[in-house]
């Protein structure tokens, strides 16, 4: 537990990841592009399961690299943080575009505004990860 900030940062990266995909997951977002033709560029058109099984995996991934940044830290853990914190924040404004641009709010649209902008706002903005 030598890097604590770090791990602190990959934790609320891990939570924030999930309260969006538990979020995108509850309000269908396949479903919700399907119905907007508009967004065809953005279509996951694998459908529902293998939305769902992807962003269950995403959210394990997320908590086994907190988990390997809390136990053992690398050095490359901060930049890759920063990496996936950039990642995200690019995909919360996708969220608040798409929503603008159909008129209607996209599944993840609000954990994107309250959860993800100020989390991976604070993670891409830190100094150092020590």
């Amino acid at each position: 537990m030598a890097n604590n900030t770090l791990a602190a940062r990959a934790w609320a990266a891990a939570l924030a990841l999930s309260i969006h995909n538990a979020e995108e997951i509850a309000l269908g977002l396949p479903g919700w592009a399907e119905a907007h033709p508009q967004t065809a560029g953005f279509n996951w058109s694998a459908g529902s399961n293998a939305f769902m099984f992807t962003a269950v995996l995403l959210m394990g991934a997320a908590f086994l690299f907190a988990l390997m940044a809390q136990l053992s830290p690398r050095r490359w853990m901060g930049a890759g943080l920063k990496v996936v914190a950039v990642v995200m924040l690019v995909n919360a404004a996708s969220h608040l575009a798409l929503s603008v641009y159909t008129g209607s709010l996209m599944p993840g649209v609000v954990s994107a505004f309250l959860v993800l902008l100020p989390v991976f706002g604070w993670i891409a903005l830190a100094r150092r990860d020590t």
